[in-house]
């Protein structure tokens, strides 16, 4: 279990605890993250970690850490040994998220994305950026229903309607009530709605693809992996497990050039120019590099 640092807060007849992970914690989190093969989304090791993740990576240790006698945080909620666990919200960020997108006048402005991502995190962002993509395209299709409408409204009163028996034909206008509102929505032009609805389903479920792509592209989640992220939650968890970092030694680079260029240095003069010649291209390289 990692060494959480807590503290009491005594509110309302209440005791709470506030939890805090120490800064390694995130630091192997970030490092195990770099070297996945799944979860590559972050390149450079001395980017914060978003509030986001801290939270989630908190709240997994807390769910799989166990006492001395094998209970975990649920069975102490069961025990009523802690009525709840919750994290806490940033006044200042929801007071700007309020401002900037949880308000009527935020329907006819794009949503702050980047804001959301940063406070609840890639999945519920994407949430929401799905759910304002499906909203912003339902407008067409809303438009394109309710010139359909508007035709059945505007025949409404000469459209004649056939009886299903040997009788004369009659006007729309004189049958039942229900006949009446069921042209309105099922006319001639329903079916051309139909076939245009159909098209519209296609081209805004690969718009979406293309959206979607760009922003999952702009966060580097794109080949997120959420089995791997657990696992690297459980290797930081574990404090008999460290994760040992790599550093690049330039004298066993060297020392395994030498002997394989000494391997040639008999029979194959050639062999050996070339290598020599790879051992100066190399050094080249990491002097430029640094």
């Amino acid at each position: 279990m990692v060494n959480l640092s807590f503290q009491k807060i005594c509110h309302d007849d209440k005791l709470f605890y506030g939890l805090l992970a120490p800064n390694e914690v995130f630091e192997d989190y970030k490092y195990l993250l770099k070297v996945s093969d799944a979860c590559n989304w972050v390149g450079d090791t001395k980017a914060t970690v978003p509030q986001s993740t801290r939270i989630r990576l908190v709240h997994h240790i807390l769910l799989n850490t166990y006492l001395d006698n094998g209970e975990d945080l649920k069975e102490l909620l069961k025990n009523n040994v802690f009525e709840t666990f919750f994290c806490l919200h940033e006044r200042k960020v929801q007071k700007e998220l309020r401002k900037k997108w949880a308000r009527w006048s935020g329907l006819f402005v794009r949503q702050p994305m980047r804001d959301v991502k940063c406070y609840f995190g890639e999945k519920v962002a994407l949430y929401y950026l799905w759910l304002g993509w499906y909203t912003m395209l339902l407008v067409p299709a809303a438009l394109l229903g309710l010139v359909v409408f508007l035709y059945g409204l505007a025949f409404f009163h000469s459209n004649p309607l056939m009886c299903d028996k040997r009788c004369t034909v009659w006007h729309l206008s004189d049958t039942c009530t229900y006949a009446k509102v069921s042209h309105l929505f099922d006319n001639e032009g329903t079916v051309a709605f139909a076939m245009l609805m159909a098209i519209w389903a296609t081209l805004f479920l690969e718009l979406w693809k293309r959206h979607r792509a760009v922003y999952v592209s702009k966060w580097k989640v794109y080949d997120w992996c959420e089995e791997e992220e657990e696992l690297i939650m459980d290797i930081v968890n574990d404090q008999d497990c460290k994760p040992k970092h790599y550093r690049h030694s330039y004298f066993r680079s060297t020392l395994v050039l030498v002997l394989v260029t000494l391997m040639f240095i008999h029979d194959h003069a050639n062999t050996v120019a070339v290598m020599l010649g790879a051992v100066l291209h190399y050094f080249t390289i990491q002097i430029m590099t640094r």
